[in-house]
């Protein structure tokens, strides 16, 4: 399959053999940086089998370039940001560096999203690895032949959905008006008081917290 991807401040459209798939920005600030990565079933690229060393230099440029725009700080933001990384870092964040960048530059609530959002696959979507019994459909189809893997794979497939498109309500009051009252999911203080930041587009964050670095793709595999 052919695939090429058009980048603009607002949008993101990869256009496929099948179709295009669009990924538009809750936010409105512009684009700092973009990153793109394959898959981890996708077809191996020629720099895969390069020495060790050329691995290392990659990261030690990565190391560099953080540590440079870090330097460009005022000295409080720069010790923010240090300790934003290391929080991030102690969570299990992959890319704590880039989640703090934007927390910094872009004023989002990034470690307070990366919070709610972690715990999102573990409680709602893997816990059916373990409780598809509890399902008396599920014991009935079991009892009838059915595969458990199949089933578990179902379950979690529409818990995944659910939970996506709650985070997509959560940000999108289609009828909000000014007779009426709206919600929103706020970010608040250590101390409990509200920062005037909101936890917008966690839907868009949802598949690459997948704790098994498969971004779902087993959801839906055959």
């Amino acid at each position: 399959m052919t695939s090429t991807v058009d980048v603009t401040a607002t949008e993101l459209a990869i256009h496929c053999d099948d179709g295009t798939r669009t990924i538009r920005r809750i936010t409105k600030q512009p684009l700092t940086q973009t990153e793109a990565h394959r898959p981890a079933n996708s077809i191996q690229s020629p720099h895969d089998n390069e020495p060790a060393s050329r691995a290392g230099e990659c990261f030690n440029l990565h190391v560099e370039e953080q540590e440079i725009w870090l330097q460009r700080l005022p000295a409080e933001v720069r010790t923010q940001a240090r300790q934003l990384a290391a929080v991030l870092e102690e969570l299990g964040c992959a890319d704590p560096h880039g989640w703090t960048r934007s927390e910094i530059e872009e004023n989002l609530p990034q470690l307070a999203r990366y919070r709610f959002l972690r715990t999102l696959w573990p409680r709602m979507i893997d816990g059916w690895h373990d409780g598809i019994t509890n399902i008396p459909a599920a014991r009935r189809a079991l009892d009838a032949g059915a595969s458990r893997p199949d089933l578990t794979q179902l379950a979690r497939a529409v818990a995944y959905e659910t939970v996506f498109a709650m985070l997509q309500h959560l940000g999108d009051d289609e009828r909000a008006t000014a007779e009426v009252p709206s919600w929103t999911l706020a970010e608040i203080s250590r101390t409990g008081h509200i920062t005037g930041r909101q936890l917008d587009g966690l839907h868009e964050d949802l598949l690459a917290l997948d704790p098994s670095g498969r971004e779902g793709q087993d959801l839906w595999s055959w």
